[in-house]
């Protein structure tokens, strides 16, 4: 009698590694080693007798560490499970026939995370759950998208405890870290109520006719793809402890964040974690790891080259020399102006700048050295300084092409820039005014420490 392979009572045969999945596994080390190994560097010299670059002995100095991204690889391995897609279909499920509630709630969800976790990979790894969810509840693409990348990027742009842009830009300045959050909670109410209205308006408009959807073929395509399922699935005990192990991880992140931990180090080496713990209670092998692991890699690809090229402009202005000349000449502009004006001037000032210069430190670190003696000619906070730097920070990451936390999501699901316009460009608008009436505003307020 021929036995069953796949019969328990066979031994399987212990599986050797692809030589592929070798080479992945030695990057995986590889990129876990630039998150443990100090940086350093040493000088190095042309050989006057070869020209060649030589190391310069007794030169080497340790340098700000340089780790790789590993966000996406390591979430991939929990999605595999189907513990989130699994946990967000029961509950689009459950509140089907209420739906339309759920946009403003968890798009408060994602503003509150987004004011503590601002790294925008792990932003680019859940929007298409979001997707998932949004399409369950009976909208499109669109809403998925907005709940959780707009969500994030009102969390974002008020900061309470976003170490990258506000801490960077009150450690300039010489503010306490995190001060003045109860500025920045009012921040974050004006700005997720002029987001929740027109995200709420537009569901609401295509929750009567989907045909006013403004990505309507994508979601036409997206349901002819997709198979109905006559029933919901429930949770498995399995992927129950797989959504206890990412609760368990999002705690120790908030616990960092409020502790004064380096976010910058502790987001990825969280995530990292949870993935190889949830890989082995599921029970993968070394190859499925590795393999799920670049697979969540190379969906930040996209992401990935984006950011790239943006940065890339960054590099011609930095290189040409101009970056500087262009922040000195604008910033005269502000001299001589009433101080609200000024104030209304330096978020319009940090909007422009955000178009060339993506990263929220790098700008901090651009544009706070000029904006903080001008503000103190002027008599204006330097809490305002830092808040009109967040502003316009925040708000043009919600429409430019540039940003790769808005435009991978929508080349993973098919939805053109145009649309994402089309129904972004009233939000962008009113929120710049929002936010031009708070700075004028609080230019008259003594809003300190100082």
């Amino acid at each position: 009698m021929k036995k069953d392979p796949k019969s328990p009572l066979v031994k399987r045969q212990r599986e050797f590694p692809h030589s592929i999945v070798i080479l992945c596994a030695l990057i995986l080390l590889s990129v876990i080693l630039t998150w443990i190994v100090p940086a350093g560097q040493f000088e190095r010299v042309a050989d006057p007798n070869t020209g060649r670059q030589i190391v310069k002995a007794g030169t080497f100095q340790y340098m700000d560490q340089n780790p790789v991204g590993i966000i996406g690889g390591a979430f991939e391995i929990i999605n595999h499970t189907g513990a989130l897609t699994a946990f967000l279909a029961q509950a689009a499920h459950k509140f089907r026939d209420k739906g339309i509630i759920m946009v403003p709630v968890a798009t408060l969800v994602f503003s509150v995370m987004g004011c503590i976790m601002s790294l925008s990979e792990i932003y680019i790894a859940f929007a298409p759950l979001g997707v998932v969810f949004a399409r369950a509840l009976g909208f499109d693409a669109i809403v998925g998208i907005a709940i959780v990348i707009l969500g994030m990027y009102v969390g974002f742009t008020s900061g309470e405890f976003n170490a990258f842009s506000t801490g960077t830009a009150q450690g300039i300045i010489g503010l306490p870290s995190f001060s003045g959050l109860e500025y920045r909670v009012v921040m974050h109410l004006v700005v997720y109520l002029v987001v929740t209205f027109f995200l709420y308006r537009y569901a609401k408009m295509i929750q009567k006719d989907f045909t006013k959807s403004y990505c309507y073929e994508v979601e036409m395509r997206a349901r002819e793809k997709q198979q109905e399922a006559a029933e919901v699935e429930k949770l498995t005990g399995h992927q129950i402890a797989v959504l206890l192990i990412l609760l368990a991880g999002f705690a120790a992140i908030v616990y960092g964040a409020l502790n004064g931990g380096d976010s910058m180090a502790q987001i990825p080496a969280i995530f990292l974690i949870m993935g190889l713990v949830t890989g082995l209670i599921s029970r993968y092998s070394l190859n499925q790891m590795t393999e799920l692991f670049i697979k969540g890699a190379g969906g930040m690809l996209v992401g990935a080259l984006i950011v790239g090229f943006a940065r890339s402009i960054s590099l011609v202005l930095t290189n040409g020399l101009i970056i500087d000349t262009i922040v000195y000449a604008a910033s005269t502009v502000f001299l001589g102006m009433p101080k609200g004006i000024a104030a209304v001037f330096m978020f319009l000032f940090q909007s422009l700048m955000n178009c060339f210069i993506i990263s929220g430190s790098g700008q901090a670190t651009a544009t706070i050295p000029i904006m903080s003696p001008i503000g103190d000619i002027l008599g204006l906070p330097q809490q305002l300084v830092v808040i009109a730097f967040q502003f316009g920070d925040g708000i043009t990451n919600m429409v430019l092409p540039t940003a790769a936390c808005i435009m991978a999501p929508l080349a993973f699901e098919g939805v053109s820039y145009k649309a994402w316009l089309r129904f972004v460009w009233k939000i962008i608008l009113w929120l710049s005014v929002a936010a031009a009436v708070m700075v004028f505003a609080m230019s008259y307020m003594n809003i300190g420490p100082f």
